[in-house]
């Protein structure tokens, strides 16, 4: 046989023959162009059809293990706290026995399950749930039973501490007032949460049981630290004790009560009785000394702050026995009202202590700037801080009443060195000279010695400041404020006059104005005349004038500098201006001597500078006339 690229030819012993190369075919053609196979294809798949129907009927009758899976998924412990706190107990107990029978579905779950309605089996492997689902299932369980167990321990736990130390309590029986009314002030809020700590052991006790009933191995293990019994002993003596020392309680209130009441009146007396020592008798008298009062006041302070602790303490005792009494009295109204009033006197005392302090500090100032000397004393701080002590006094009068006698005599004292202030400032003026302090010394019968340092003290008691001899003190205080003014007004003509210069200006005599004829250039000339023959055909042509330019014309000797006076009308008006201000002022000082003769000496100064002036100014007048009219 040959090969060839096309065809296949055979040759031997007579045979001759030759064929086309076979068409290849895929197989997946063959196989269904096959019609016996694909019937049989068909007759397989429809047996394992049923197989599958039959597994999906499996899965869906198993369908609550989904439901399963789904809880173990979401299962956190925050749900499990979430529970334990709501303190249901059948939730709990719910949730318990839906594990436990979850655990018990899935642990006994077949591991293969095999198709039955065809001859073809097809087996699924099942384990997973045994020992997959059924492992998260019971560790759920599991943590949840250790989780309730730890919070019924901790929480019992609390409770027996909780009933254990009040039991200590209730085991007292205490006969002095205060550690009385703390034990019954203990006492009632135990009475109040009773029906609340029943609900609460009714609900440990049940979890206990239900814990144990679903983990019995827990007891096992703690065989030794029943704390479920415990807690349960506890709470029946906790109930005990509480009706007994409820018992002693209602027995002693009303002994106590007395003793209370009696003790509490006893310190009210005495406090009333400090009270009224204290805003009465030499406290109201303006004559003590305050140094001595503000300290018979500190110590009534301290005093009355120790009572009215004792009393306001007493009076919480009171409250809380009347808090825990099944009957209420007005008694219990009355000293609240007594608590306030004592409240009131705590401060009114405080406010008498205050305002002597104020008459103190005050008093001790005033001497002391009495003590100062004049030259030395700061009127404006002194009168910022009397300002500052009106006010407060102002408001002492609010606060206390408007006629005590204590506040009146406080402003008063302010008052009358304020008008001593007064008169002080008007004293250390500039106006006062030594003059007028002479003056003043000589009207109030003294002599005043310029060598002598006073002190305001010393001005009081020479009746300088006293607010009798006023009127006096005013009228030299006037006289030297006009003399000040009229010295001020001297001195002002005086530096005038030293500033007073004649203003000079150097003189240019007027221009002189001459026409001359223009100088006309020939073709200027030419320009002219034909305009004139053009004006002399028009009928209503004029003769054009001359035309006439200005020139200044130089001198024809040289002109010497001259310089003129240019501010006389200026410097005659301020002079009548000072004259009239002198006029003015010379009634005022006509009594004095030495101001008379300043006067005069500033007439015949300013009569002899306006005469120069008016002289000056007519000569230079007359010059300039003639010398325009000469040159």
């Amino acid at each position: 046989s040959k090969n060839e690229p096309n065809n296949l030819s055979i040759k031997g012993h007579g045979f001759f023959g030759s064929t086309n190369r076979h068409e290849v075919l895929p197989f997946e053609f063959i196989f269904t162009k096959d019609t016996k196979y694909k019937a049989d294809i068909k007759n397989i798949l429809s047996q394992f059809r049923l197989s599958f129907d039959e597994l999906d009927t499996y899965c869906e009758s198993n369908e609550w293990l989904c439901e399963i899976n789904r809880f173990c998924l979401q299962w956190t412990p925050n749900q499990m706290k979430q529970m334990s706190e709501d303190k249901q107990v059948f939730l709990i107990e719910e949730q318990l026995n839906l594990l436990r029978g979850w655990i018990d579905k899935t642990r006994t779950f077949e591991l293969t399950y095999s198709t039955t309605n065809s001859p073809y089996i097809i087996q699924m492997d099942c384990s997973v749930i045994s020992q997959g689902l059924c492992n998260k299932v019971e560790r759920i369980y599991t943590d949840f039973g250790k989780y309730l167990y730890r919070y019924a321990c901790s929480n019992a736990q609390i409770l027996i501490n909780k009933f254990q130390t009040a039991l200590e309590v209730f085991d007292q029986r205490p006969s002095a007032i205060e550690e009385f009314a703390k034990y019954a002030s203990y006492l009632a809020p135990h009475k109040t949460e009773l029906s609340s700590n029943q609900q609460t052991i009714e609900y440990f006790t049940s979890l206990f049981d239900m814990i144990f009933m679903h983990f019995g191995h827990l007891r096992q293990e703690n065989e030794n630290e029943l704390i479920d019994k415990l807690m349960t002993d506890t709470w029946k003596l906790f109930r005990k004790k509480l009706s007994d020392a409820a018992d002693f309680v209602a027995q002693q209130t009303l002994i106590i009560k007395q003793r209370l009441h009696d003790t509490f009146e006893k310190f009210l007396n005495q406090a009333e009785l400090l009270y009224s020592q204290s805003t009465s008798g030499i406290f109201l008298d303006s004559t003590q000394d305050p140094m001595e009062m503000v300290k018979q006041l500190k110590k009534n302070c301290i005093d009355f702050m120790g009572l009215e602790k004792q009393l306001r303490q007493y009076a919480e005792w009171q409250a809380l026995l009347a808090a825990n009494s099944l009957s209420p009295t007005n008694e219990d109204q009355v000293e609240n009202e007594d608590i306030y009033n004592v409240g009131q006197w705590s401060i009114e005392i405080d406010l008498r202590k205050d305002i002597w302090k104020y008459v103190e500090i005050t008093s001790s100032s005033i001497k002391e700037w009495k003590n100062t000397l004049i030259n030395k004393f700061n009127i404006r701080r002194a009168q910022e801080k009397l300002e500052c002590w009106m006010k407060i006094a102002e408001d002492f009068k609010e606060k206390i009443s408007e006629d005590d006698p204590i506040v009146l005599h406080w402003i008063k004292i302010l008052q009358n060195f304020e008008q001593n202030i007064e008169l002080l400032k008007k004293l250390l003026s500039d106006a006062m000279t030594a003059e007028q302090w002479k003056l003043l010394f000589r009207a109030n019968g003294h002599e005043y010695d310029p060598q002598h340092n006073y002190r305001i003290q010393d001005l009081i008691d020479l009746n300088i400041l006293q607010i009798e001899n006023q009127d006096v003190f005013i009228q030299i205080h006037k006289q030297a404020t006009r003399e000040q003014k009229l010295k001020d007004k001297l001195m002002n003509m005086q530096t005038w006059l030293s500033e007073l210069h004649y203003r000079m200006a150097k003189y240019k005599p007027p221009l002189k104005i001459t026409t001359v004829r223009n100088r006309i250039t020939s073709s200027y000339r030419q320009r002219l005349s034909r305009y004139r023959e053009l004006r002399a055909r028009t009928p209503t042509a004029r003769k054009t004038p001359t035309e006439v330019i200005v020139t200044t014309e130089s001198s024809i000797e040289t002109i010497e500098e001259a310089y003129i006076m240019i501010n006389s009308q200026e410097i005659l008006r301020l002079i009548e201006d000072r004259l009239l201000l002198l006029y003015s002022n010379e009634p005022f000082h006509s009594n004095m001597d030495n101001r008379r003769d300043q006067f005069q000496q500033y007439y015949r100064l300013f009569d002899n500078v306006k005469e120069m002036t008016q002289l000056w100014f007519e000569t230079q007048n007359r010059w300039i006339f003639l010398r325009s009219a000469l040159v």
